[in-house]
């Protein structure tokens, strides 16, 4: 499949001045990007560390599955009685239904 990137990029002279105008960024752009940084890596290395010993890995598989669940009912899944907390019911859902849909804008570009 041939994806053409640059039809999707609108060719305007707003765009160019865009992208040719260089570093615009002071110091305290750099700063900000820089705290950013320290505070995530905090996160990380506190709450997040090595998978099987995070503290949040529970909760966040919780709240993922949770949100997949919701979006697939969203989209049309009626989960059977015995599925309705199985998540890879609702996954296999979203894969098929979502799966017409990307053929058809792939074949759009």
């Amino acid at each position: 499949m041939n994806y053409n990137v640059n039809a999707l990029i609108e060719n305007s002279d707003e765009n160019r001045i865009l992208i040719q105008s260089g570093d615009k960024c002071d110091r305290y752009d750099y700063l900000t990007a820089v705290a950013c940084g320290v505070i995530g890596g905090m996160v990380d290395v506190f709450f997040v560390g090595a998978p099987n010993d995070s503290l949040l890995v529970k909760w966040t598989d919780t709240q993922v599955d949770s949100a997949v669940k919701n979006f697939a009912k969203l989209v049309g899944w009626t989960p059977t009685v015995n599925k309705v907390d199985n998540v890879a019911s609702a996954i296999g859902f979203l894969e098929k239904s979502l799966e017409l849909i990307m053929i058809n804008v792939i074949r759009l570009m």
